[in-house]
């Protein structure tokens, strides 16, 4: 593998001492840096962060890869992929995206049950009931899909959520369900 993936994430390929954690550090910090959302209400700057986004997560997944290998003096146990960068099942589950929905995070949970309980074989129903309801849907397509176990991790934070009155934690939070479902719809190829 060439150092291209360890030099996007701000890595050196040469250390042996190098671990998953660090990995997972340096691509939380630069995503932080770049991520779409920052870049305000302007396509051009919103579709070119997209891409940097892109490009992070690939390679995140290429260094995590290379890390299981031994390579050289690097012996080490392999590295386990989460969740969300592996594809174990059919992505067959709803998960409502809550950040392309306008409703505040204590609701994220019963967004999920709605979805389950009203729509679940159509999703653009979701999005008109969502309309006719008043509330404002952000994206194209709100309900992403995703494997029973991408579902539990996801809706195991969204439930956690509707008790947390910490603004900051509610954003990080946002943030990692925002990149988990973009990890997983590459993973789950959707």
């Amino acid at each position: 593998m060439d150092g291209n993936a360890y030099a996007t994430l701000g890595l050196d390929q040469g250390d042996p001492s190098l671990t998953e954690e660090e990995v997972r550090l340096a691509y939380r910090t630069a995503v932080k840096l770049v991520h779409p959302d920052l870049g305000g209400r302007d396509p051009a700057e919103v579709a070119r962060r997209e891409k940097l986004t892109l490009a992070l997560n690939e390679a995140y997944i290429a260094v995590l890869q290379d890390l299981q290998l031994p390579l050289g003096s690097r012996q080490r146990e392999p590295v386990v992929l989460d969740v969300f960068d592996r594809c174990e099942g059919e992505p067959d589950y709803g998960f409502v995206n809550p950040l392309e929905v306008d409703v505040g995070h204590v609701y994220w949970s019963k967004l999920q049950e709605l979805f389950v309980d009203e729509c679940r074989s159509d999703p653009l129903a979701f999005e008109e009931l969502m309309r006719r309801e008043g509330v404002r849907v952000n994206g194209d397509s709100v309900v992403r899909w995703v494997t029973a176990e991408q579902y539990d991790a996801l809706s195991r934070v969204v439930e956690a959520l509707e008790f947390e009155n910490d603004a900051t934690h509610v954003e990080a939070q946002a943030f990692w369900i925002l990149d988990c479902l973009r990890r997983a719809r590459k993973t789950n190829l959707i």
